[in-house]
C-alpha cells in the first residue's frame, strides 16, 4: 500500500480513502483506478455467488468502515440490510415491505 494512502487510512483523514475498496481475501487496499483496469476481477479471483454473498453480508461493512467516510458506510449499510432481508429463507409480507422501504431509501439517497 502506498505510504500516503496508508497514512490517510490510519489517520482517517483525506478523501482518497473514499475511492478505495478492500480485497476481502487479502485485505489489501486498491484504488478505484486499479479496479477499473481489472475489468475481469470476478474471473481473476474465481469469485462465485456464495463468496460475493459473504462479502456483501458479512465482510464488507467491517472493512469499509475503516476506509470510507461514515456517511458512505451508513448508506451502504442500507443496501446490505435490504439484501440480507431478501436473501432470508423465510420472508413475510412485512419483511418484504421493510426491505422495499430500506432499498427505496438507499436508491433515493444516491
Amino acid at each position: 500500500m502506498p505510504h500516503q494512502v496508508e497514512k490517510s487510512v490510519k489517520s482517517g483523514k483525506g478523501h482518497a480513502k473514499a475511492y478505495q475498496y478492500a480485497d476481502y481475501k487479502t485485505t489489501n487496499l486498491r484504488t478505484a483506478q486499479s479496479f477499473l483496469e481489472d475489468a475481469d476481477l470476478a474471473t481473476q479471483y474465481r469469485t462465485n455467488t456464495s463468496e460475493l454473498k459473504a462479502w456483501l453480508l458479512y465482510y464488507s461493512l467491517p472493512i469499509l468502515v475503516k476506509v470510507l467516510p461514515e456517511k458512505y458506510v451508513v448508506h451502504f449499510a442500507l443496501l446490505v440490510e435490504g439484501i440480507h432481508i431478501l436473501l432470508s429463507d423465510d420472508i413475510s409480507p412485512t419483511d418484504l415491505d421493510v426491505a422495499e422501504t430500506i432499498l427505496d431509501k438507499f436508491y433515493e439517497d444516491l
